[in-house]
């Protein structure tokens, strides 16, 4: 058994695709995984792996595909800036914009003071309740929030901070401007930022 595809392959030109080739672009709108996309079409599993990708070269295919993920966004209202704007809800959430600290020290949590636009980086919150020998009650709320590393790492990716271009680019400017680079990349962080919260409150209203 070889490991061609069970499908000829199209040509640049051709716009149609076979009927296994439609379930194999249904299939990786899933979980976008073109080896298991590529199984559960009803290909050959031998090589999989090879196959699914010479599969993904086809130009109609790869234009079916990016169709139905716009389609899968619109109907989600889900678009790049918003995606990026919630990773950077979770990136830059601090546990002091959920407490009240009190000026006896102690610490509360008032959920319902906490704008809509935070608690989107709230991952668990758990309420404990305790009876101690003496018959006296307390409540214990434990606050959890979003990983904060992967946020970042996430948005780091989508806004290519770390790429080998980029670290490239800035290390080119440091030597060559003697530092200014640094000032220029404050700047331009201090726009994303502003660009962010003025994302925050159109969502808001879309809401």
């Amino acid at each position: 058994m070889t490991d061609h595809l069970d499908d000829p392959p199209l040509s640049p030109s051709t716009r149609t695709l076979t009927p296994r080739q439609r379930r194999f672009v249904a299939e990786y709108l899933i979980d976008s995984n073109a080896s298991q996309a590529f199984l559960r079409a009803g290909y050959s599993p031998r090589n999989s792996r090879r196959a699914a990708w010479r599969l993904m070269r086809l130009p109609a295919l790869r234009a079916a595909i990016e169709a139905g993920q716009q389609e899968l966004a619109a109907a989600a209202k889900v678009s790049a800036e918003r995606v990026i704007a919630e990773y950077v809800r979770v990136a830059f959430a601090s546990v002091d914009d959920y407490l009240d600290i009190r000026e006896d020290g102690s610490v509360r949590l008032d959920l319902e003071k906490v704008p809509p636009e935070k608690r989107g980086a709230i991952a668990d919150v758990r309420v404990e309740e305790h009876t101690s020998p003496e018959g006296g009650r307390s409540r214990i709320v434990r606050l959890k929030l979003a990983s904060k590393l992967h946020a970042l790492d996430s948005l780091s990716r989508h806004l290519g901070l770390f790429a080998p271009r980029a670290i490239a680019t800035v290390t080119a400017r440091t030597q060559k401007d003697g530092g200014g680079a640094g000032r220029d990349l404050a700047t331009e962080l201090r726009e994303a930022r502003e660009r962010i919260a003025g994302w925050d409150s159109r969502f808001a209203d879309e809401d």
